[in-house]
């Protein structure tokens, strides 16, 4: 099975984890980034038909990752998936691991395991640190 992945967000923001994303994987086929920019919705819409029109040709599903929920890059690129008639799938909040899990497991997985397992990944990769304050006399203060 071929899964494309399609990074939708405001602005560059997809086009930067695209970047990041292959900083760290190296380059990849089938994996793209639209961001709703300053021409407008119209612009982005026409992007994302013309996209998923060249996917229908080669790929079995794709995985639309938003930035954030209801927000109108993702909103769009799901109404936009729905009529090209391909099998889309959904995921919003978008961050390095859960691009990094789809990307390098999606050869190898199930759609349904690479979903989950990206999505749990994406979650576990969201912490707090603690920091603690070290004096000169390398005693931690509180």
């Amino acid at each position: 099975m071929t899964i494309a992945l399609v990074l939708v967000s405001h602005s560059e923001l997809a086009a930067g984890m695209k970047a990041a994303t292959e900083f760290v994987a190296g380059p990849q086929d089938n994996f793209y980034a639209v961001g709703l920019k300053e021409a407008g919705i119209e612009s982005y819409r026409l992007e994302l038909q013309e996209l998923f029109l060249k996917l229908k040709k080669t790929v079995d599903s794709v995985i639309v990752i938003s930035d954030i929920p209801a927000g109108s890059p993702g909103a769009n690129a799901l109404v936009v998936g729905q009529e090209s008639q391909l099998m889309i799938e959904f995921v919003s909040g978008m961050n390095l691991a859960l691009v990094l899990e789809f990307i390098l497991t999606r050869e190898t997985k199930s759609l349904d395991d690479l979903l989950k397992d990206g999505m749990d990944n994406a979650r576990e990769s969201i912490q707090q640190a603690q920091l603690q304050v070290v004096s000169e006399s390398g005693e931690e203060e509180f």
